[in-house]
């Protein structure tokens, strides 16, 4: 984990997110946590594209450009930001806290794993 309280000042990782990397939870196959070095390019990377937005990324979609973060001074909200986007049209997701994102990561696991069952079926 990056520690972004260094470059945003008064920023805090809410409490849940740090309960998750206790548990070592870091895989959700279509997303990952960003490991900390990871972390720090991305959320470099996105500063630079997306000046005074303060966007703190923690994981990533394996299968597009859309990263799940915090906001400074939106508390625990997360945010799915399509990285790479212009800027203005780059968040296009919002959830009130990391476990209505998990909720969500979990239906979105669901999805592929039913196309995949789909897809394997009409091989038969």
């Amino acid at each position: 984990m990056y520690k972004a309280e260094e470059l945003y000042e008064g920023f805090k990782y809410p409490d849940e997110y740090l309960e998750l990397i206790d548990l070592g939870i870091k895989e959700f196959e279509v997303w990952r946590i960003l490991s900390p070095e990871e972390s720090e390019d991305t959320l470099i990377g996105m500063s630079s594209r997306y000046s005074g937005c303060g966007y703190v990324p923690f994981a990533k979609c394996r299968s597009t450009d859309d990263v799940a973060c915090y906001r400074v001074g939106h508390g625990s909200r997360v945010l799915i930001v399509h990285d790479w986007a212009s800027r203005g049209w780059e968040k296009h997701e919002e959830y009130e806290d990391i476990w209505a994102w998990i909720h969500y990561v979990v239906d979105e696991l669901k999805d592929e794993v039913k196309g995949e069952i789909a897809y394997r079926a009409k091989d038969k």
